[in-house]
């Protein structure tokens, strides 16, 4: 509402003389009135209730049986809450709430804890060495074990350039831990907006350089990834991934590496893995190396929009470039790329699919590979036309055999229906429930 202050000044020095007191009126102001609310969240982090003013006193043993409910500031178990002031409550002692940069830049100091963040932050000279930039979280010695929440908020201006880390991203390092509802955004430095130029560096990543036995959900990252000579794998949310789920991702930006190994929108190295629901609008450029490896690697639900090109011998697909070693399931996924360039390279898998399952794959008719327009086989799969790609359909229609029918991905506003049609006008591909920007 809006309103005005006023302020009545007394003077109280009994041997003042005349008048003592006088008012003073403010200018017009805006006074915000909020209702205070207090949020639960369970032993993943999940926020399960929100429980608002006029409840008054809340008996917290009715929220859910079996939790022992720890106030966020004491982190000491309470039966019931007064509803006065806004709080969270966790069922799980010892979660450390992340208001601020510095807070973030210490979590390096207990890999083993739990981590939800509060507010958006930016990265600035705090904590970021002005040559080398962030430092990452957790090295192979020193994993990252713990969980973090991103909340629905982001980390922005990240930078890394550095030639010392041999895995390396927000998080360096990350084994059995989980990251979730997180956004990672680089910093705007031109054209090496997230630079990378690593030596002998192994594993490079937005969220995390390499990850095992781990689950990524519901995270993005946003920017350009430049790498230079010696770097093994880059991805877009992970640069190697091992017996991990990374699920509800995605990325937006470019990759551009001189290197000797692999790049990946999502990862470029996967090994006994599942890749769910997830999308990239990069373009892949590779002077030297292979695009995406995989092992034993379930990649369900996934679609790709964006060029790739590598040169000389390399391996090169739509989806997925090289199998490693292991069978390979690729299924209901879509290549919507205009051109692939390599030395080998299809719409789908960029190598004959002896050990890769291909179910159920749709591609860009009009693709380009390696300049030639290709037909539907094996390994490219059946195509379709852009207009299909730009329709929910295609996307939504049940499955009804192999290349028959649609896709059969979930649409709805949850971790189990993720995908959503028509949030940007814009863009004419599915997004993710919880997406507040485009891609």
């Amino acid at each position: 509402m809006n309103g005005n202050y006023y302020v009545k000044v007394t003077n109280i020095n009994s041997n003042a003389a005349g008048i003592k007191s006088a008012f003073v009126k403010s200018n017009t102001v805006s006074v915000i009135v909020r209702q205070y609310g207090v949020n639960f969240y369970d032993d993943n982090l999940d926020l399960i209730k929100t429980i608002g003013v006029d409840a008054g006193l809340y008996d917290l043993s009715d929220l859910q049986s079996g939790y022992i409910w720890y106030a966020a500031e004491s982190n000491l178990p309470t039966i019931s809450y007064s509803i006065t002031q806004s709080a969270n409550f966790y069922a799980l002692p010892d979660v450390h709430e992340i208001q601020n940069e510095t807070q973030l830049y210490n979590i390096r100091n207990d890999l083993n804890g739990n981590y939800i963040l509060i507010n958006n932050i930016s990265l600035t000279n705090e904590t970021l060495n002005e040559t080398s930039g962030w430092n990452p979280i957790g090295d192979s010695n020193n994993p990252f074990t713990g969980i973090l929440n991103g909340n629905k908020h982001k980390v922005t201006d990240l930078f890394i350039n550095n030639t010392i880390k041999a895995h390396v991203g927000f998080f360096g390092y990350i084994y059995g831990g989980t990251v979730k509802n997180l956004g990672i955004e680089a910093s705007e430095k031109g054209v090496a907006e997230y630079s990378s130029n690593m030596g002998t560096n192994r594993d490079v990543g937005y969220i995390a350089g390499y990850i095992s036995n781990g689950v990524i959900t519901n995270c993005y990252s946003m920017g350009n990834i430049v790498s230079g000579r010696g770097t093994v794998h880059i991805g877009g949310i992970a640069g190697g991934v091992e017996n991990t789920v990374i699920s509800n991702c995605y990325t937006a930006g470019d990759i551009t590496i001189t290197g000797d190994w692999a790049a990946g929108r999502i990862t470029a190295y996967a090994g006994n893995s599942t890749i769910n629901n997830c999308y990239s609008t990069k373009n892949i450029t590779i002077t030297e190396g292979n695009q995406m490896y995989a092992g034993g690697t379930f990649i369900n639900n996934c679609y790709s929009i964006g060029n790739i090109s590598a040169s000389g011998g390399m391996i090169v697909g739509g989806i997925l470039g090289h199998n490693e070693n292991s069978i390979s399931t690729i299924s209901n996924c879509a290549a919507i790329n205009k051109n692939i360039s390599g030395g080998s390279g299809n719409r789908i898998f960029g190598e004959e699919p002896s050990i890769t399952a291909l179910i159920n794959n749709f591609a860009d008719s009009d693709m380009l590979v390696n300049k030639e327009t290709v037909s539907d086989s094996n390994v490219n799969r059946i195509g379709k036309t852009l207009a299909e790609f730009q329709s929910k359909s295609i996307y939504e229609n049940a499955v009804n055999g192999d290349s028959l029918g649609g896709l059969g991905w979930k649409f709805g506003n949850d971790d189990d229906n993720p995908w959503v049609w028509g949030a940007f006008d814009d863009y004419l591909y599915p997004t993710l429930y919880y997406q507040t920007q485009r891609p």
